[in-house]
């Protein structure tokens, strides 16, 4: 909203690019899920303490926190190692916020949560499902998803669009313009489809 109101105009982020950041946002959820394993495993009980401290310097919430009283959080502090990342991951999440004004979804371009979550795309009760032959290649569906998805698309020999980056956010089934060639369904159930026609009258 703030964005619109400030007239910033979108920008899209290049194919390479795209496929760049996702390459990152899978090694960011790797990072996070091997670090989580390290800190549960009684073998690394050596080094348990820095590694937890090393998760909670590098979030980026805690420096919001710092708003409220009592909560005294190191700032752009470089004097360790540890802080130094602290640090980095300030600025690092400054810029996503402030991309977030050019970006449609930045964040959820790197998301690691959202990685993970897309691990269970394939195969889960909501499914997206294009009707082939209806289809025009109009490119309506990747104009307006917000992380530039080509696998509605592109993609004409499968039948269920379940990809691993979708959010589920249904603006291709909105848009579609043609009627019944993208449907959303529940446990087979078809619950939201395309209806351009209905929508030109």
């Amino acid at each position: 909203k703030l964005r619109s109101r400030l007239k910033i105009d979108q920008w899209r982020l290049s194919r390479n690019l795209t496929h760049i950041v996702r390459k990152i946002r899978y090694g960011w959820l790797a990072i996070i899920l091997l670090t989580s394993l390290a800190i549960g495993l009684p073998i690394f009980s050596v080094i348990k303490k820095d590694m937890q401290n090393i998760n909670c310097l590098t979030c980026p919430t805690r420096y919001l926190l710092q708003v409220f009283p009592g909560f005294d959080a190191t700032y752009m502090s470089f004097e360790t190692v540890t802080y130094s990342i602290a640090a980095v991951i300030l600025i690092i999440f400054l810029a996503i916020v402030a991309m977030g004004f050019f970006v449609r979804r930045f964040w959820c371009h790197l998301c690691p949560n959202g990685a993970f979550l897309s691990l269970f795309n394939k195969g889960c009760l909501t499914t997206k499902e294009k009707d082939l032959e209806k289809c025009t290649k109009c490119g309506v569906c990747y104009e307006v998803c917000p992380l530039d998805n080509e696998d509605v698309y592109q993609l004409k020999d499968r039948k269920v669009m379940n990809g691993p980056n979708c959010i589920m956010c249904f603006d291709c089934v909105e848009r579609c313009p043609e009627d019944d060639c993208l449907k959303v369904k529940f446990a087979g159930i078809t619950i939201f489809k395309s209806k351009f026609s209905k929508k030109k009258k």
